[in-house]
């Protein structure tokens, strides 16, 4: 039995997993936040508006951008990150996992389709691939190493912020578009384990010309 061509790191038992996971949920919800807001005092206090932030991604599609402690002083000594994403009409956020971080995230404007898929590590487990359509105050969750993407319907922007579990050092993996990380790996690797030529991998890979954030009149 092949491998799977992408492998990541997976955590070394499934308490580790979830005690990352309530670690996190324990800063998001907890006093951890909180506490470092007192020690700066109500005179350094100040709103912090997320759609002033460089963006860290930008074409016709849409936008996204990402906060950290160094930004935004009551995130300092966690490991907790803020994100937005702005989606035009008829545009998607491109697949891709998160190989550190889990996101947890509300919805701001409009509506859209999020589609998730289990990843290969957990097939069999009882874990099933969820596709829902979602507006604003809907709020959604998706666990690191879980394939994803963001739809906006051709009729409205898909506008949706959130926290991430992890600010530091979570480089999301996309499958498609320029930024693939298949282009990263070797093109016979490839063409071998999808059983296809190296013409149709060049197909495959040259097919979307755009990065990060696609087109797709959904």
């Amino acid at each position: 039995m092949k491998p799977p061509p992408i492998i990541h790191g997976v955590s070394r038992s499934e308490k580790r997993a979830r005690e990352m996971e309530q670690k996190f949920l324990g800063s998001l919800l907890g006093s951890d936040i909180f506490e470092l807001s007192k020690k700066i005092g109500k005179s350094s206090t100040k709103l912090f508006n997320l759609l002033k932030e460089d963006k860290d991604f930008q074409n016709r599609n849409g936008w996204s951008t990402t906060v950290t402690g160094k930004k935004l002083s009551a995130l300092k000594g966690t490991n907790i990150g803020l994100f937005m994403v702005n989606l035009t009409a008829g545009s998607m956020m491109g697949p891709h996992w998160n190989p550190v971080a889990t996101e947890v995230a509300v919805v701001m404007e409009g509506r859209g389709m999020v589609r998730v898929v289990c990843p290969s590590v957990l097939n069999g487990t009882g874990c099933s691939e969820m596709r829902f359509e979602v507006e604003e105050g809907d709020i959604f969750a998706v666990p690191r190493f879980y394939p994803m993407a963001q739809m906006a319907f051709n009729n409205e922007t898909f506008v949706f912020m959130g926290f991430s579990s992890s600010a530091k050092k979570n480089h999301p993996q996309f499958f498609a578009g320029q930024a693939s990380v298949l282009r990263t790996l070797s093109k016979d690797v490839l063409a071998t384990s999808f059983n296809v030529g190296n013409m149709t991998m060049d197909r495959l890979l040259d097919s979307q010309q755009e990065s990060v954030i696609l087109g797709c009149e959904y």
